[in-house]
């Protein structure tokens, strides 16, 4: 074994591997350098769309930007732009009807205000002319307003009604019914729906169909309530005017039917007496009953002769009237009547009673039948007055005659069929004039206004309902109630 020993210079090797570093480090560095401002060249060149895109979006977000975005080229980029310029557009539209209506709000405002008010009017106008009562009551019982149908109606101002809390109560409802209504419309939140019968200012009792509701918010809270009362007095008058006519008519029907079964075995048994009567001796105590049993018998038919009469149909011939002229006209005939009786008639019947419609003579009749059965009934040195006045639509006249004679009873019956020693045929036409003043759609009645006098007075109106009767099936027609029986 040996060992070799070399020594070499390596000076010049060293000195390039040191250079060769430096130039490695120097091309590491440059390359780095460039690097970073390539990079940063590119940057500056896909950046600068964005940061304009970014800039006109803030402009188109704060509203200043009118034009359209330049075209990009057919990248992202491109189909934000796009975006933007359709987001532009729509903006822009918006804005133009925004303005649009700002321009046109005042127009519609001012329009819609004077729509309003025309509403208003109307239905205030509709409200005051109904010819109903419209109402409204606050919760604590207090009346907010009324239609003028309800002073017309019931006579009282709107001033009397609202200034007292209690009026409702009091005058319309009472207090039964008022606390109905509280506890159906302000407890239950209900309809309230009843008939009433309401005395108006002037003492007249109406009666009406009265329809509250209640008036609720947003949150179901009670404010008021609000109704309506309807008046169907006149149309009470005519259904118990169009039941009392069909119960006469039954009545009637019955009553022909009875006196026709009465009449024929009357006459049989009327004229078998009266020959049994002559075929009897003059003086034969059998003689004197026969006649007793004739006199019978023509009471009899007397009587069913008062029925018949009193039940036949009575159809009025309507024309122009007056009342006036036709009491004068019978004046004298009565007053030469009462002479012989030692009565005296007073008269106070205006010249300016308006005409009506009805039949003069029957009307004459009747009148004549009352006055003569007033004359019968009067005590000799007696006074007898007749007077006549207006009363709304309606012609009142009053027979005034003392008499003692007549009790309750009689003057509940005063218009029966009777039979009277002495009264005539007025004991048969005395219950036609009742039917008489009915048919004319008038009203009769008979009191006693003090312990002396008999007070007979006669409601007519100036323009009667005309009725018509049916024989065959019982209808009642009413021309101007429209009421019907079938």
């Amino acid at each position: 074994m040996g060992l070799i020993r070399i020594d070499v210079d390596r000076s010049d090797i060293l000195a390039q591997l040191v250079n060769t570093r430096l130039i490695m480090a120097v091309a590491g560095i440059s390359g780095c350098l460039v690097s970073s401002i390539l990079i940063w060249v590119v940057a500056m060149v896909f950046l600068r769309p964005i940061r304009e895109i970014v800039k006109e979006s803030r402009e188109i977000a704060s509203g200043t930007r009118r034009a359209l975005l330049a075209r990009k080229p057919a990248d992202e980029v491109g189909e934000l732009t796009r975006s933007l310029n359709i987001m532009l557009i729509s903006l822009q539209q918006k804005q133009a009807q925004i303005e649009d209506y700002a321009r046109t709000l005042e127009i519609r405002v001012r329009d819609r205000t004077a729509d309003l008010i025309e509403s208003e009017e109307k239905y205030r106008t509709l409200v005051e002319n109904l010819p109903l009562i419209v109402y409204r009551l606050q919760t604590d019982g207090t009346t907010e307003f009324v239609n003028p149908c309800f002073t017309e109606t019931l006579g009282f101002t709107p001033e009397e009604v609202i200034s007292d809390r209690n009026f409702w109560r009091r005058h319309i409802c009472g207090k039964d019914e008022g606390e109905n209504i509280l506890s159906d419309c302000w407890g239950d939140d209900s309809n309230f729906r009843t008939e009433r019968v309401v005395r108006s200012k002037d003492g007249r009792n109406l009666t009406f169909i009265d329809h509250s509701i209640p008036c609720v918010d947003q949150d179901d809270s009670l404010l008021c309530i609000e109704g309506i009362m309807i008046d169907i007095t006149e149309l009470k008058r005519l259904q118990e005017r169009a039941l009392r006519t069909e119960e006469l008519r039954v009545l009637g029907g019955i009553s022909e039917r009875f006196a026709h079964e009465l009449r024929n075995p009357l006459a049989s048994a009327g004229g078998f007496a009266r020959r049994l009567r002559d075929a009897l001796p003059q003086e034969s105590s059998q003689k004197r009953f026969a006649d007793i049993i004739v006199q019978e018998v023509a009471r009899l038919e007397e009587i069913v002769r008062l029925m018949l009469s009193a039940i036949r149909p009575v159809v009025p011939c309507y024309a122009e009237i007056r009342i006036g002229e036709i009491v004068s006209s019978m004046l004298p005939r009565l007053q030469a009547a009462a002479l012989d009786q030692n009565i005296r008639i007073s008269s106070s019947v205006p010249a300016n009673l308006p005409e009506s419609k009805g039949d003069t003579v029957m009307l004459s009749k009747a009148f004549e039948t009352l006055m003569v059965n007033a004359i019968l009934g009067t005590e000799a040195g007696g006074e007898i007055s007749i007077n006549a006045k207006r009363e709304d639509d309606h012609i009142i006249l009053t027979v005034e005659y003392p008499n003692n004679s007549l009790g309750k009873e009689d003057l509940a019956q005063y218009f029966f069929p009777r039979i009277e020693t002495g009264s005539g045929p007025i004991a048969l036409e005395l219950p036609l004039s009742k039917v008489i003043i009915h048919r004319h759609g008038g009203k009769i009645d008979v009191s006693r206004g003090n312990l002396h006098n008999i007070i007979i007075r006669i409601e007519l109106p100036i323009e009667p309902h005309v009725w018509e009767e049916d024989g065959g099936n019982g209808s009642v027609k009413v021309s101007n109630g429209q009421i019907n029986f079938p």
